[in-house]
């Protein structure tokens, strides 16, 4: 059996860039879980009266707007 030995600052460099990596891997999963645009046409849109534009939106029938 070969003894091989490893520096000090190479298994702190190695374990610095893997926890270094976590954060990042995050970041881009988060990124592509990102929900698409809500349609205002959908049951729960409608329910909720979603509006895509504010400026439409009747402020007889929403008056908490």
């Amino acid at each position: 059996m070969s003894e091989k030995t490893y520096p000090r600052r190479t298994l702190l460099k190695g374990a610095l860039l893997g926890v270094a990596a976590v954060p990042v891997t995050a970041l881009l999963g988060r990124a592509e879980a990102a929900a698409g645009p809500v349609d205002p046409s959908e049951p729960q849109a409608k329910s909720l009266g979603y509006i895509t534009d504010a400026t439409k939106v009747d402020a007889k029938a929403n008056p908490n707007f």
